[in-house]
């Protein structure tokens, strides 16, 4: 499940910045009257006080910053921008496992998402892969091996479509020259 959890690793799920507003306000208004207290019995604090007024509200800005995050996290468009993600990707992708990670925000509020974690797959596994696929079409030795070759160096470039695409058209011509030397 996605999503962000305040505090701990296990606390409260944030759902939407609105929530965490509310709840910051919640937290500011005993602190308005504690400052107000504080200003009047020592001016002299007025520096101190100040940090300690910036502080909350960075705090604030936090609150506000994970709710939208967390709102972000549960939309559908985001699944589906996921998938797009991992598919697109200039590296194949293993299949996705949840993860949690902490992230601290710049006022120092720190929060818990759970998200999937794609890892990319093995390159050499798909090197031994158009290896076998280059013999499986019955090429020349000297031009599977330069064509070995160029795949090697697109995929440690990260260019495995271009390497499937060439190997599918690899394929049909194939095909097509064997279906044509049948006929005649």
């Amino acid at each position: 499940m996605h999503g962000l959890d305040m505090g701990q690793e296990n606390g409260e799920r944030i759902e939407s910045a609105e929530e965490m507003l509310a709840l910051f306000y919640a937290q500011l208004v005993p602190k308005v009257t504690l400052w107000k207290q504080r200003i009047s019995d020592h001016p002299e604090q007025l520096a101190t006080l100040e940090r300690t007024i910036h502080d909350a509200f960075a705090r604030g800005a936090d609150m506000v910053v994970a709710g939208l995050i967390s709102a972000t996290m549960i939309e559908e468009g985001l699944e589906k921008a996921c998938q797009s993600s991992r598919g697109n990707f200039s590296r194949p992708l293993q299949k996705g496992r949840e993860t949690r990670v902490a992230v601290r925000l710049l006022g120092g509020m720190l929060f818990w998402a759970t998200t999937l974690y794609c890892a990319p797959k093995k390159k050499l596994l798909a090197v031994h892969h158009v290896s076998k696929a280059l013999a499986s079409l019955g090429l020349d030795a000297d031009i599977r091996q330069g064509l070995y070759r160029q795949y090697r160096t697109l995929l440690r470039n990260g260019q495995w479509r271009r390497v499937v695409d060439e190997l599918a058209g690899l394929e049909r011509v194939g095909k097509s020259a064997t279906e044509c030397h049948r006929r005649n």
